[in-house]
């Protein structure tokens, strides 16, 4: 940074540099949307392309949210995905048509369960964040690309390798996704979780 302060004078040597640095930096937000979109639709493709059985993949709500759900269950079933502002990596559950919010809180924190939670940093709470969204346990400082954890940093890293360095973001999330996917025990979890959801007929 010190390097960057006391070059500043040559590196803006034009007021359309300087301008420059303004307008790109209100442009930031969208930016990073652009490049976890780009990121997001190569993840889907490589996905669809060799499919863990039983299980689907499709945008969530924005095309640079993702999330799995187990075909057999349902787009509205119990999923998880990456997603929101923040993109955290999230166990989620829409709260209405077949399925049960509450019922899925109350089975998660069974003991058996616990393999599935700590994947997404265990389950900390009664109340999980963005629970009013349908959240049941989330990973909010979720970066497989750097070990820093604050959240407007991470999104930038992320982000960047998203768009920038594409097989390799490829390769990483998909790792994330897998482990759950191509695991029978997480996956026989999650299907006992739906199962136990359902609404009573």
């Amino acid at each position: 940074m010190n390097d960057i302060i006391s070059e500043s004078n040559d590196i803006f040597n034009t007021l359309d540099k300087w301008t420059a640095v303004y307008e790109i930096n209100q442009q930031i937000p969208a930016i990073i949307d652009r490049w976890l979109t780009i990121g997001a639709e190569a993840l889907r493709e490589d996905f669809e392309s060799n499919p863990s059985q039983g299980w689907q993949c499709y945008h969530w709500g924005s095309k640079r949210d993702s999330r799995w759900y187990l075909a057999d269950m349902g787009l509205h079933s119990v999923s998880f995905g990456f997603g929101w502002p923040e993109f955290e990596f999230h166990l989620f559950l829409e709260n209405g048509n077949s399925f049960d919010w509450q019922k899925a809180i109350d089975v998660l924190a069974e003991p058996e369960f616990e393999p599935l939670l700590l994947l997404f940093g265990g389950y900390h709470s009664n109340t999980p964040y963005r629970s009013k969204d349908g959240s049941l346990c989330s990973d909010r400082s979720f970066n497989p690309f750097s070990d820093t954890s604050d959240q407007i940093l991470r999104q930038r890293i992320i982000a960047w390798h998203a768009a920038h360095d594409k097989d390799h973001f490829i390769k990483t999330m998909s790792k994330q996704v897998r482990q759950i996917t191509d695991d029978t025990t997480i996956t026989g979890l999650i299907c006992q979780l739906n199962h136990r959801s359902k609404r009573d007929a």
